[in-house]
């Protein structure tokens, strides 16, 4: 009961498909305007609803359906394209709600269910269920619209097609561990591989929009790439490892990576103790932190691995 229908309007100006994970549909109504079908939840008794972005960004009007029938209109109260995610509002009181569960505590193999609106209006209120495929998954290709987002996914066998979007991924106990996001497939629809954003982030994200309607979140000032084979072997340090390719400095010259010791050239092996095993992890485990938040930082320079520590400043997302 907590899982709701989300559909969006938008008057259209040229047409054309804002996203394959069931957003806008490519395809006009004959009367100017363009539809899109999504999920969501209720995370508040009060009428906050989460759901993802691309399901309801450039959208002109949002209406929910609720699993008792009803229609209600929506309006947004925050929504945050790095994260691909999104709060809704609607009038009232009373609503059923699901509370969030903890997705750092997930396992291979473990069983889940997910929930929403897959392919059309006619299928709401289904309910699919699978296994934990694998954990941090890293997509590193940005959205439709050419931007970087989160990508450290749970991956699941939960069948998940377009419509699904928004909706929640959930334990057996009925916690939110995730917000069904997108699919790896090769004709459109479900192909075994669906993906969800983790519900630590999912968490962070919606109690910042709620509060503020916008997202802060930790910003360390380096760029990085995936430090060589040739490196790894010459430095003893593991796969993860992240290569830092310069410090960005801001207005005053300085960054918390700056301020840290971090250099040029170095090689972050963990951040917080958390042992990197793909280096786009340090996006997910930064952004997750808040402004004014210290981080332990691992780092290994020509050979020989210290730690530092770091306190992020802000870079603030959301609209």
């Amino acid at each position: 009961p907590a899982v709701v229908q989300v559909q969006s309007t938008r008057v259209l100006a040229q047409g054309g498909p804002s996203s394959p994970f069931g957003g806008m549909s490519p395809f006009g109504n004959g009367d100017g305007t363009q539809s899109g079908l999504g999920s969501g939840a209720f995370v508040s008794e009060d009428g906050y609803i989460v759901t993802n972005n691309h399901v309801i960004e450039d959208a002109d009007q949002l209406r929910v359906s609720l699993f008792d029938g009803r229609e209600l209109e929506a309006e947004v109260v925050g929504a945050d394209p790095f994260s691909d995610l999104a709060v809704l509002k609607v009038d009232g009181d009373g609503f059923p709600t699901l509370a969030f569960g903890d997705s750092d505590a997930l396992r291979v193999g473990q069983w889940v269910l997910a929930f929403g609106s897959p392919l059309s209006a006619d299928l709401s209120n289904t309910v699919t269920s699978g296994i934990v495929s694998s954990l941090g998954r890293f997509s590193g290709a940005p959205d439709p619209r050419g931007r970087r987002t989160i990508s450290n996914y749970i991956q699941t066998d939960a069948a998940v097609n377009p419509g699904n979007s928004g909706g929640p991924l959930v334990n057996l106990r009925g916690e939110i561990v995730g917000i069904n996001s997108a699919i790896a497939t090769r004709t459109g629809t479900y192909n075994g591989i669906s993906f969800a954003i983790p519900s630590t982030i999912v968490r962070s994200t919606v109690e910042q929009i709620i509060d503020t309607g916008t997202v802060e979140r930790g910003y360390l000032g380096i760029s990085f790439n995936e430090a060589s084979p040739a490196l790894r072997r010459q430095y003893g340090v593991g796969p993860g490892a992240a290569y830092v390719a310069d410090i960005a400095p801001d207005a005053t010259g300085r960054t918390p990576a700056a301020d840290a010791g971090l250099r040029r050239d170095d090689l972050i092996t963990a951040i917080d103790g958390v042992e990197l095993t793909d280096s786009r992890q340090i996006v997910s485990l930064i952004s997750s932190k808040r402004p004014g938040d210290e981080v332990e930082i691992t780092y290994n320079r020509e050979g020989k691995e210290a730690p530092t520590t770091a306190t992020l400043q802000g870079r603030t997302g959301a609209r």
